[in-house]
């Protein structure tokens, strides 16, 4: 247009700079707050995670994807775009019949009927809560690295997981520990 009528002088127009994280996962200050169905558990967690509506939860549970017989009560994820990161939140409840080894045995045979295996890195219990780290290793997938906290309640227990990619875990360490710093059951 410009060499076809160069007598013209367009103005100039400066295209604002944006940037493809900002326009599809905005970041977001401050934090949020998340209390289970029954009121008795909560926790904060920043406001960058995404949560999937009741629809998603109720297959998640239906599929037991995270435990079996366990109802998914929350689940978010968060992607850092420039770090090219995830990671993923799980928040769930099981019977509080089940002891701490039944807990991790279906956990090792979920893994293992899936075609994978589970490396446990770190399990440590204390007062009614266990802390329990695990590697799991599927074929042609990354490791993922998983920390969970689980409680046990008189009525229920519940169990918060802390899912990434195993090279991921780095970048998102010091939120998963201010997350579950942050869960309490409300008595």
């Amino acid at each position: 247009f410009q060499k076809a009528l160069p007598e013209i002088e367009l103005p100039k127009i400066e295209m604002p700079e944006i940037k493809l994280e900002e326009l599809f996962l905005p970041k977001r200050e401050g934090y949020k707050e998340w209390v289970s169905p029954d009121g008795k558990l909560k926790l904060t967690y920043s406001a960058n995670w995404l949560s999937l509506d009741k629809t998603f939860l109720e297959y998640f549970g239906q599929a037991e994807i995270f435990r079996p017989k366990a109802e998914i009560l929350f689940f978010a994820y968060q992607f850092k775009i420039e770090e090219q990161a995830m990671a993923f939140l799980t928040i769930g409840e099981i019977s509080p019949e089940k002891s701490l080894e039944e807990i991790v045995e279906e956990i090792k045979q979920m893994v293992k009927d899936r075609g994978g295996e589970i490396e446990i890195v770190s399990l440590e219990t204390d007062k009614g809560i266990a802390w329990l780290e695990t590697i799991s290793k599927f074929p042609d997938q990354p490791n993922f690295y998983s920390k969970e906290k689980i409680i046990f309640g008189a009525e229920k227990t519940y169990f918060i997981i802390f899912t990434t990619p195993q090279q991921d875990w780095p970048k998102f360490k010091e939120e998963a520990e201010e997350i579950f710093n942050s869960a309490q059951l409300i008595l």
